[in-house]
C-alpha cells in the first residue's frame, strides 16, 4: 500500500540486529538517518534480504502481511476502528474480494449503511451501539483465522 517509510525500514533493521541477525547491509540500513532517502533504505533492504537468504512474499503475501499488523493494531487501539476496517476492506479489494477478506467489506458497507441512517444490510446484527464491539470481536476471529490458514504459509515462503 506504499505507506512503509524510512524509519519503518531502520527499525526493522535495528530488530533484526537486536534479535541476533548481521550482514554489511543490515548494519548500513540500521544506520541510515529517518529523514534520508526512501531509495537508499529500499536499497539496503533489498541487499539484507539478500544477504540474510529471507525471500521477500509475493504481492499477497505482502498485503495479508499488512492486514494482520492492521487487526493487531485495532486491538491495541493504535488505528481507530473505521480506519482499520477501511484500509482491509481496501485490501480484499485489491486481493480480488479472497475469501478470508471479505468480512472487512461487509463492516465497511454496514458502518456507511449506519452512518447514513440506513439498515445494514451486509452484517444485520450491526447497530451504531454495538460496532465497536463487532469490529474487534472480527478482527480476533480474522488473527485466529490467519494463524491457522495463511500465515503458516506466508512464514514459509
Amino acid at each position: 500500500m506504499s505507506q512503509i517509510t524510512v524509519a519503518d525500514y531502520i527499525d526493522w533493521a535495528v530488530d533484526k540486529i537486536v534479535s541476533g541477525y548481521d550482514s554489511p547491509n543490515l548494519r548500513m540500513l540500521s544506520g541510515l538517518d529517518s529523514s534520508g532517502g526512501l531509495f537508499e533504505a529500499e536499497f539496503h533492504f533489498g541487499r539484507s534480504l539478500n544477504e540474510l537468504g529471507i525471500v521477500e512474499p509475493d504481492r499477497a503475501g505482502k498485503f495479508k502481511g499488512y492486514a494482520i499488523e492492521l487487526a493487531q493494531q485495532i486491538l491495541e487501539e493504535q488505528l481507530s476502528l473505521r480506519d482499520g476496517v477501511n484500509i482491509l476492506y481496501r485490501i480484499c479489494v485489491l486481493l480480488d474480494y479472497a475469501k478470508e477478506f471479505m468480512i472487512w467489506l461487509e463492516l465497511d458497507d454496514a458502518i456507511e449503511d449506519i452512518k447514513t441512517g440506513g439498515y445494514p444490510h451486509s452484517y444485520s446484527t450491526m447497530t451504531a451501539e454495538n460496532f465497536e464491539n463487532i469490529v474487534r470481536s472480527e478482527a480476533e476471529k480474522f488473527l485466529e483465522s490467519a494463524k491457522n490458514n495463511f500465515l503458516p504459509k506466508l512464514l514459509d515462503d
